[in-house]
């Protein structure tokens, strides 16, 4: 049985003159592209989580870096998103690409 990883495809920081940092992405399938609904992220340590939409789009608040991302879905191989700083983050997967806008 082949299993497949949670692609997150895109990550997009939002500028803001407060102390939270809002980001979004879209969570795909690795091989298809397909966007994945219902895909659980959730920041470590903390009580704070969210839920990709049916276009796979999510978006969350952080309050300060580093950051880790659990990102899961049942089917899929949890991911994880390390995100250091507003520009500079990476998945544990070396086979996927973030594109940073």
């Amino acid at each position: 049985m082949k299993s497949q990883f949670l692609l997150l495809f895109l990550i997009n920081f939002v500028a803001g003159f407060s102390q939270k940092y809002p980001i979004e992405g879209t969570i795909r399938d690795s091989e298809t592209h397909i966007p994945i609904n219902a895909a659980g992220v959730i920041l470590k340590n903390s009580s704070r989580g969210t839920s990709a939409n049916e276009q796979g789009f999510f978006r969350l608040e952080l309050v300060s870096f580093p950051a880790v991302l659990f990102i899961q879905c049942m089917g899929y191989v949890r991911d994880t998103i390390i995100i250091e700083n507003e520009t500079q983050y990476q998945s544990q997967y070396k086979n996927h690409y973030l594109l940073a806008r």
